[in-house]
């Protein structure tokens, strides 16, 4: 992104937007905040006519900023509800045996499948 002539760095969140900051010694405000968007509804429709399950996939390291643990928990009530899914997990990280534990106390053993990680 660019502002007169000069960059202007851009973040995906908050999360990045503060290290950002942090990296280069500059105000978080100067760091410009552009979210990641998926357009749920474009995909929306296409589950709801499906007899198949749908398919979740997690990309990323498998640490707190990333908030497995909360997908975990939405997934679980998302089953709960009777929709039928399943969930990949794809990455390695400093919680990925604790993530293991909570996928079996939430009992989505069946439903959840951890990859590791995997080459680019």
């Amino acid at each position: 992104m660019f502002r007169s002539g000069r960059a202007v760095p851009v973040a995906i969140s908050d999360q990045i937007r503060k290290l950002t900051a942090e990296y280069y010694s500059i105000p978080i405000e100067k760091v410009e905040l552009a979210y990641n968007p998926v357009e749920v509804s474009k995909y929306y429709h296409r589950a709801e006519k499906s007899d198949q399950k749908i398919r979740f996939i997690n990309v990323g390291r498998l640490c707190v900023p990333k908030d497995q643990e909360l997908l975990l928990r939405a997934f679980r009530k998302l089953l709960d509800q009777g929709v039928s899914a399943e969930l990949q997990i794809v990455g390695s990280g400093e919680l990925e045996t604790e993530l293991k534990r909570t996928v079996h106390m939430l009992g989505l053993t069946n439903a959840v499948d951890f990859t590791g990680q995997v080459d680019h």
